[in-house]
């Protein structure tokens, strides 16, 4: 039996997160088409435009539960960790309470979890009718957020190659 072959990319990771995006992409929109049927959930904005933020908001969720289960044990232990920043997107993001009602600090510290980013869009795009040119400041900074994790995610990958290598160097003198 041949050992399977080393990733060599960081990308080829990504790769397998584009099922669960798809997964994720078609309970959002389901989910959104039975509110908007049942007439709970008003829907005023561009479906195209609220997709293409989804685009971007699916794989940076992927990207940073990679990030923060990367060196985990088990399934388990990477999935309790999980609890550090999805939970904290809820509760700073906009679902508690306005987030322009908390203190400056955490407005700013909010933007550090995708769920805060997925809420303004949602609210803008499907609540308020915005159009592209209407969020596009934050969709820009959220563009920014994304390269971030993006960039952090191809360090943690090339640093774990590295030390891998010279792990597997060590072992064979």
């Amino acid at each position: 039996m041949a050992l399977p072959r080393p990733i060599r990319q960081p990308f080829a990771i990504l790769v397998r997160l584009i099922p669960y995006c798809i997964c994720l992409m078609t309970a959002l929109t389901v989910g959104m088409v039975i509110l908007h049927f049942l007439n709970d959930m008003a829907f005023t904005g561009s479906l195209l435009l609220f997709f293409l933020t989804q685009c971007f908001y699916i794989p940076a969720v992927g990207m940073m539960s990679l990030l923060f289960g990367w060196n985990a044990a088990n399934p388990g232990v990477a999935a309790s960790r999980m609890i550090l920043f999805i939970p904290m997107g809820f509760i700073l993001g906009g679902a508690t309470s306005p987030i322009m009602q908390q203190s400056l600090w955490v407005r700013y510290f909010a933007h550090f979890f995708p769920l805060t980013w997925e809420y303004e869009f949602t609210r803008d795009i499907t609540i308020r009718g915005a159009g592209f040119w209407d969020i596009a400041p934050e969709f820009g900074g959220f563009l920014i957020y994304f390269a971030c994790i993006l960039i952090v995610f191809c360090l943690v990958f090339y640093g774990t190659k590295q030390k891998e290598l010279a792990h597997q160097k060590e072992e064979v003198l």
